[in-house]
């Protein structure tokens, strides 16, 4: 979600993760509108609407996820170095 506001980005050059802090509200928004959504297929127990929030929503890993993961991973590696 966060990509698909262009709220976090990475940086052409130094591959850094940029934050543009104007998206905050609409990134916002949209994990509300997520939330309250959860919200009410819980109170409604509608699964198939769980299932479709989770599956097609939240968990698809695309390559935004994919650059930060390895820029965590690399931070880590770093971490256990010097550790």
């Amino acid at each position: 979600m966060y990509a698909s506001h262009c709220y976090l980005s990475l940086h052409p050059e130094s591959g850094k993760l940029v934050l543009d802090a104007s998206k905050t509200l609409a990134v916002l928004d949209t994990f509300a509108n997520c939330f309250e959504r959860i919200l009410g297929a819980e109170d409604g127990s509608d699964g198939d609407v769980l299932e479709q929030i989770l599956f097609q929503e939240m968990e698809p890993e695309n390559e935004m996820v994919r650059a930060v993961l390895a820029l965590l991973g690399g931070s880590a590696a770093k971490k256990a170095k010097t550790a």
